[in-house]
């Protein structure tokens, strides 16, 4: 019996469909465009690495004597989100410009040409399929939620202002529907249709389930895939971790189906000499301290608990996340550690275990400390699909 274990609390209610974190299933090149192609005088910058930063002014366009355009797209094969057709579209965003009222965003499928559907707006013949909505974001520093349901999504729209001319509400011919949302091929965000300077971040896109309803389809539907993947002669058995599990980092993998590794333990140590020593390893790359699996390469991140970081594999192809949560007990450090990779997998060969061992392992199990060699007591794992535990394969270099 295979046993894939699926961690609600962990980003199931969601696929992802754009991150800037490296992972091959959701990492897409967007490419910038302004209006002057309308003979507009709008301008606009954008760049990307962790996330995407999109720059600009909207201006008026003579020709129109209306605001112009300024946008962002990205063209690719996208995670199939038809599952959560009666859910919303997610985007992590934070801005400097929160007043600006012009910020738009669509995605094409079965179309002839998304970007001419994209400039369409079923306005023009054969230029249906790319549906597009408004969204607005609060203010302040910190990357925020904007959620936006299917359901506020048009296909018709018009292509001067980028106001839906038909409303999902009113027609359900311009709706989204599920057999759309399997094949999205275009992703865009604008500044349209009002005047003034523009500031976004974008950290990711994701779509949303509403119900539970919504997420036993899309397990049924995974669920048929994997079995189609896997030899006739494996049974597939589909686990639901408990949403009370420890704080573990979201994966980018399809319905969260990725391998994964939960460890607990107790550092004979206080947690801001284990701190310490984690980001010790991790700034100490690769002078003072390398990873000894294999030299991946460590980054501290920002995905909660008391220190956060991803791994990048030694051969440059996956890329894992971990949080680590700290918690001081008298003398001692409890230590609970969660690494999950994001990509769909069913064997790890320990690399996700020894994500999280090589930040904090002593020279009692054969690891070279920077500044605080301590010991650990007995481990408690909990694994994620087939995930093993293997400390000798951590020792690799």
């Amino acid at each position: 019996m295979l046993s894939i274990a699926l961690p609600i609390a962990s980003g199931l209610t969601s696929i992802p469909l754009v991150t800037f974190d490296g992972t091959a299933a959701t990492s897409f090149t967007f490419t910038e465009l302004n209006d002057p192609v309308m003979g507009g005088q709008s301008t606009g910058t954008w760049t990307q690495s962790t996330i995407g930063i999109f720059d600009g002014t909207v201006n008026t366009v003579p020709s129109l004597s209306a605001p112009g355009f300024i946008k962002a797209a990205a063209d690719g094969n996208f995670a199939d989100v038809s599952s959560a057709a009666s859910g919303s579209l997610v985007l992590r965003v934070r801005s400097t410009t929160p007043t600006y009222t012009g910020f738009r965003v669509s995605f094409a499928s079965g179309t002839l040409s998304p970007s001419y559907a994209c400039a369409g707006g079923g306005s023009i013949p054969l230029s249906r399929g790319c549906f597009k909505a408004p969204f607005s974001v609060p203010a302040g520093t910190d990357f925020t939620d904007v959620t936006i349901p299917f359901s506020s999504f048009s296909d018709k729209w018009s292509p001067a202002t980028g106001v839906q001319t038909t409303t999902c509400a009113n027609d359900s011919d311009v709706c989204p529907s599920a057999s759309k949302l399997k094949s999205i091929e275009r992703v865009e965000v604008w500044a349209e249709g009002a005047n003034g300077n523009v500031h976004l971040e974008l950290q990711s896109i994701s779509a949303s389930f509403t119900s539970v309803a919504d997420l036993e389809r899309a397990m049924v539907a995974r669920t048929e895939w994997f079995r189609k993947q896997l030899p006739s002669t494996t049974a597939l058995k589909l686990e639901v971790a408990s949403s009370n599990d420890m704080l573990c980092p979201s994966t980018a993998a399809p319905l969260g189906v990725a391998c994964g590794m939960q460890i607990t333990t107790t550092a004979a140590t206080s947690c801001s000499n284990v701190l310490a020593e984690m980001k010790a390893r991790v700034n100490g790359q690769y002078g003072g301290w390398h990873d000894p699996h294999n030299n991946g390469t460590y980054s501290v991140q920002s995905f909660g608990g008391t220190f956060s970081a991803s791994r990048l594999t030694g051969d440059g192809k996956y890329t894992d996340k971990m949080i680590f949560t700290l918690t001081d007990e008298s003398s001692s450090c409890k230590i609970e550690a969660c690494s999950r990779s994001q990509v769909f997998s069913i064997m790890d060969y320990g690399t996700n275990y020894c994500d999280l061992k090589m930040l904090y392992c002593g020279t009692a199990d054969g690891c070279k400390p920077v500044m605080h060699d301590f010991t650990v007591s007995e481990e408690t794992t909990e694994k994620f699909s087939q995930s093993s535990v293997d400390l000798s394969a951590c020792l690799q270099v």
